[in-house]
């Protein structure tokens, strides 16, 4: 029949142990179990015959020997519990020592038990902390949380923010919703309240409450936290609805402005356009002396001047409408298919007179057997005659220009005009592609502009639901690509993918 030290050593959470007494005041291990041995880290010869102030470090005795004197005293069982150092590492033991005593009274051994609840310790450490993190979080959110059963009363709510609806706590507890709500929100919080609970699922409502003379607007989420229960999670939305609601009146003042400049644009284009038409049409028939000579030569050169800055103007108007109509998305596209290399041709045929006084080389590079392409003909034009006139404006007599059209990589139409101007920095790029900005260099303080043509060339291809790009670098010059999409492409190569070819301007333009 197993003894009770046996049944002792099968023990696996409970250590056991043994102490009598020695020599003067001092207790000895007399039994320990393999429990003992094993959580603690000792050996058993280590243990057996030692006082218990042998196996703790210094800063342990003193706890323990108070606990030790309190056993011996006790007349029954006495628990305690206390953290130790031992080979094994920390550990925390809950103790119950009970002393044995002979019939005069006297203590002849004190049995022990320790159950290690390390374990436990850390788990509740853990739980702790998260906790600690928990509360944190709460603190930190503008959110008021209260709990609810299932019929709207309150039944806890979260210290600190109990007045965020202007009702005092003891306004709060014990009441339902519908006691201290205004009814319309009180019936949206219960068919909330009843939703979260039966879907199990987050439900959120907004509501509004005068609170002294404002009125406030919230938001309100309802969680279900058990069969009976919800979390009312109560944030106070009013800053953030005056937001929206400033934004919405700023966008329809932003659009009534916007449809009144559509306006005074179209009216003052009809107004300038025709008398700039008369000035352009009058100056053109003196300068070319269609009703006879004119003399002295020196009127000639004035009507050309006038027939230029005419021109000029007329040509700023028209870009100015077209941006204004693209910002204000009433830009329509008359789309067909055509040949694209023939526009870049027609493009290079109206600025022939300038790349001539301009004394450019010009270099054609267009891939033979291009599919055609479904787009706007005349936008197309306009494209590449904004890039052309920059490539001229901004290049010194003697450099070079070229047009390159190509199939790319992803199947749609590439084109590229490429200059040997004066160029400008790569971060320099963004401010180029601004309505009506300047890139301040000698070159641009010559030729003066109004900083419309790269930002109307970037919209207009944006409209064709294709990219606009640029490279360039001071002194080297400038790319320009135009990509049109393979949404875009109507037709297949029937012959290379490209063949190249570099022409002076006349025979250029003798091309069809």
């Amino acid at each position: 029949m197993p003894t009770y030290f046996s049944l002792l050593d099968q023990q696996r959470d409970l250590c056991a142990f043994t102490l009598r007494p020695g020599l003067g005041q001092a207790w000895l291990f007399h039994y320990v179990n393999q429990c003992f041995l094993k959580q603690s880290g000792f050996a058993k010869d280590q243990v057996i015959g030692n006082q218990p102030e042998d196996l703790l470090l210094t800063a342990d005795l003193a706890a323990f020997r108070h606990h030790l004197q309190q056993a011996l005293q006790a007349s029954g069982a006495y628990h305690f519990y206390q953290v130790l150092i031992l080979p094994r590492g920390r550990l925390y033991w809950n103790f119950t020592l009970l002393a044995e005593r002979d019939e005069t009274g006297q203590a002849t051994q004190l049995h022990g038990t320790a159950i290690d609840l390390s374990d436990l310790r850390r788990l509740e450490q853990a739980l702790q902390e998260v906790e600690r993190k928990n509360r944190a979080l709460i603190a930190a959110m503008p959110d008021a949380i209260y709990r609810l059963a299932a019929d709207g009363t309150f039944i806890d709510l979260e210290a600190g923010k109990d007045t965020i609806m202007g009702i005092s706590p003891m306004q709060l507890l014990g009441q339902r919703w519908d006691q201290i709500m205004p009814q319309s929100v009180a019936e949206t919080a219960m068919m909330n309240i009843r939703q979260a609970l039966s879907t199990r699922h987050t439900q959120m409502f907004e509501y509004q409450l005068s609170i002294g003379q404002e009125l406030h607007d919230f938001e309100a989420r309802m969680v279900a936290i058990g069969n009976d229960e919800v979390l009312a999670i109560v944030r106070d939305i009013t800053a953030r609805k005056r937001t929206e609601r400033e934004l919405r009146v700023a966008k329809e003042q932003a659009e009534v402005a916007s449809r009144a400049k559509s306006s005074f644009l179209a009216t003052v284009s009809h107004e300038l356009r025709t008398p700039l038409n008369a000035i352009i049409g009058f100056s053109d028939v003196i300068r070319n002396q269609l009703l006879g000579v004119i003399t002295p030569t020196r009127y000639r050169d004035y009507a050309q001047d006038i027939h230029d800055s005419g021109t000029h103007l007329l040509e700023i108007i028209n870009d100015i409408l077209d941006l204004s109509k693209l910002e204000a998305g009433r830009m329509e596209l008359h789309e067909e298919v055509f040949d694209i290399n023939q526009i870049i041709r027609q493009s290079i045929h109206l600025m022939e007179g300038r790349i001539a006084d301009s004394r450019l080389q010009l270099g054609l590079n267009l891939a033979s057997g291009l599919p055609f392409v479904f787009a706007d003909r005349r936008v197309l034009k306009q494209i590449f005659i904004n890039l052309l006139s920059n490539a001229v404006k901004f290049t010194l007599e003697g450099g070079s220009i070229s047009v390159t059209s190509l199939l790319d990589k992803g199947g749609g139409v590439t084109v590229v005009v490429e200059d040997t101007g004066i160029g400008m920095r790569p971060e320099d790029i963004p401010l180029a592609m601004t309505p009506f900005a300047q890139i301040d260099s000698a070159m641009t303080r010559r030729h003066p502009g109004t900083g419309l043509g790269l930002p109307l060339v970037k919209s207009l291809i944006d409209l064709h639901g294709g990219n606009f790009s640029l490279d360039s670098k001071p002194n080297m010059g400038t790319k320009a690509y135009v990509r049109l999409p393979l949404s875009r492409v109507r037709d297949k190569i029937t012959g290379d993918a490209q063949s190249a070819e570099i022409v002076n301007l006349s025979d250029a333009l003798k091309r069809p």
